[in-house]
């Protein structure tokens, strides 16, 4: 079920999926500020912000695909400079009107004409400048020295494609929404719950340590994501979503997400009974059975 290989990556995907997470980055940021009105955000700061609002990592994935053309096409075409004395790789900065060739480029994956040029860096960080040639990329950080981009990577659906992991990762922000973010959860058996469930629903016969491990590779990545607070290995956590972070999921999804946290809010002494048995069903549940079963 859980594909563990790294994924070894070219410069130029390096350098699509650095941008990518620096997106994905940026419209959360701006999403914290519009909606809890935290700091001023700019008009063209909303519009950027509206262009990636829905999108879940499906869309994140299909813009990554695209940026690795799309750069490649850069790299291939880049003509040096003779004048320029430095590195003279192909190169885009996040500051305002240094990166007109990701805003074409992005103009033209998301079908936005006018693609907002903004500062692709929070008010906390200072500018950073990516180089990219075939054979790697490297960032220079303005603000202490230049860094080499890695070359193995940790197989998130962005790079994988892995529709398991898209899946449970969905179900889980979907059933995070639904629990009350002012106070703290039990971590242990707010996972058991999720993983009980999710095995009866979508894989009956699966061993539930190898849907477990995909529980905390998923809640990790939320957890880096800043929509929870607290490791997978605490004892607590506390969810911290925006609208921003449910806001693309499917219906089908949020009902998931419903019905897991339900289980999990009102059935925590039975579970504690439960919680050294094994599953031993086969059947799926549907949207009325106990996930627990009588």
């Amino acid at each position: 079920m859980l594909q563990e290989e790294k994924i070894e990556l070219s410069g130029i995907e390096q350098a699509a999926y650095w941008w990518t997470n620096r997106l994905m980055y940026m419209t959360r940021y701006f999403a914290l500020r519009y909606e809890r009105k935290v700091g001023h955000i700019s008009p063209d700061e909303v519009k950027f912000l509206s262009i990636f609002y829905n999108y879940t990592d499906k869309e994140w994935r299909d813009l990554y695909l695209k940026l690795i053309e799309c750069i490649a096409d850069d790299v291939n075409n880049h003509l040096p400079d003779p004048h320029f004395v430095g590195d003279e790789n192909f190169s885009q900065d996040t500051t305002k009107g240094r990166h007109q060739r990701l805003n074409a480029e992005l103009a033209k994956i998301t079908g936005v004409q006018g693609f907002p040029d903004i500062r692709l860096a929070d008010s906390s960080h200072k500018d950073e400048v990516i180089y990219t040639n075939m054979f790697g990329s490297s960032v220079w950080y303005k603000s202490c020295g230049t860094r080499q981009l890695e070359t193995s990577y940790d197989p998130t659906y962005i790079l994988s494609g892995n529709f398991e992991e898209l899946n449970l990762y969905n179900d889980l922000i979907a059933t995070l929404a639904y629990l009350d973010s002012h106070n703290s959860h039990d971590m242990e058996l707010f996972r058991k719950t999720f993983c009980k469930a999710y095995k009866r629903q979508n894989f009956p016969t699966e061993d539930i340590t190898k849907i477990k491990d995909l529980f905390n590779k998923c809640y990790h990545i939320a957890n880096e994501r800043g929509i929870v607070l607290g490791g997978f290995w605490n004892k607590t956590f506390f969810p911290t979503l925006l609208k921003y972070d449910w806001k693309g999921l499917s219906k089908d999804c949020i009902n998931n997400g419903e019905r897991y946290s339900g289980y999990y809010i009102s059935r925590p002494e039975y579970l504690e009974k439960r919680i050294a048995e094994d599953d031993k069903s086969s059947a799926p549940i549907n949207a009325d059975e106990d996930v627990m079963g009588k």
